[in-house]
């Protein structure tokens, strides 16, 4: 009898023109892939970022309550000084975030992920919320300065007054007139010069808080909504 033994045929390998395919499709995946994730990684951001200026509003209306129906009188979280100008954090009782304290018990609701390092590596930045109208218009006092803080009978219709905004105030960025469009992915001079829709988070008067979309010009008008 004959054994015959297994024929073996060689493996064959991927050619030089298969792998490069191979890649070249993954690089297009990849492609289509990551902006979305981005996008979503953005989305979650912006949630977070309107979350904390809820509790803001909730922290405001306990100041109310506690104050007679007034007003806190403090710096945006990072500026201190006689003219909200000094993007340095210093521990100030006049922060608003100092003041605020008692009912926020937390200073991380004062800082946006999406907004910090965006427009500068600056750890300067570390906080984010401004307020949203000129300080002779605002709600909430500037310390050294002729506005004052104000009482809830000063507002009518709290639903449509926006009190605090993500972002930078054109008076502490008087050369970029503002810096807001961190969850947009806007850049400001697009945004300013070409007309392009940036965007930003915003808590009302009544404590809501929403993403709005808008141009330069829809968000001068904003920023100097009337009591």
């Amino acid at each position: 009898m004959y054994s015959h033994s297994p024929q073996i045929h060689p493996r064959r390998a991927f050619t030089l023109i298969e792998l490069l395919v191979v890649i070249a499709i993954i690089a297009i995946l990849a492609s289509m892939l990551f902006p979305a994730f981005s996008r979503a990684r953005e989305s979650a951001r912006k949630v977070v970022c309107v979350s904390n200026l809820k509790q803001i509003g909730l922290s405001v209306a306990m100041y109310n309550q506690d104050y007679d129906e007034m007003y806190p009188n403090g710096f945006p979280f990072w500026a201190a000084g006689p003219l909200p100008t000094d993007l340095t954090p210093v521990n100030s009782p006049e922060l608003l975030v100092n003041i605020l304290n008692p009912y926020t018990k937390s200073t991380q609701v004062w800082s946006c992920i999406s907004w910090q390092g965006h427009y500068t590596s600056n750890s300067n930045y570390t906080g984010n919320y401004s307020f949203i109208t000129s300080p002779a218009n605002n709600l909430i006092g500037v310390p050294g300065t002729t506005s004052t803080p104000k009482s809830l009978a000063a507002v009518d219709q709290g639903a449509l007054f926006p009190l605090l905004f993500c972002g930078v105030a054109p008076e502490q960025a008087p050369a970029t007139n503002g810096l807001l469009n961190a969850h947009a992915g806007v850049a400001d001079a697009a945004w300013k010069n070409s007309g392009a829709l940036g965007g930003t988070n915003i808590l009302y008067a009544d404590g809501h808080a929403k993403y709005l979309v808008a141009n330069y010009g829809k968000w001068q008008t904003i920023y100097a909504t009337p009591r």
